[in-house]
């Protein structure tokens, strides 16, 4: 399997915020209602735009390039 190449993540002051938020154990829906998303895919695609990616395991995001590029350490399905 290929490794993705991909981007560095960007960190400004609403990506802090959502982490922190997730952090805080606020639920993803929560979140997105809390910050003026319609849902939470819809705060799923700005993170994504900022190059983070949504990890199941851990229930945060997390900079797609640990998730994709072999950097993480659970980086297989």
């Amino acid at each position: 399997m290929a490794l993705i190449n991909c981007k560095e993540p960007v960190f400004d002051r609403q990506i802090n915020q959502i982490l922190k938020m997730l952090e805080e154990g606020i639920d993803r829906a929560d979140i997105a209602e809390k910050l003026g998303y319609q849902n939470h895919a819809s705060l799923d695609n700005y993170m994504r735009r900022r190059n983070f990616s949504w990890d199941t395991r851990q229930k945060k995001f997390v900079p797609a390039v640990e998730r994709y590029s072999g950097k993480g350490k659970d980086n297989t399905i």
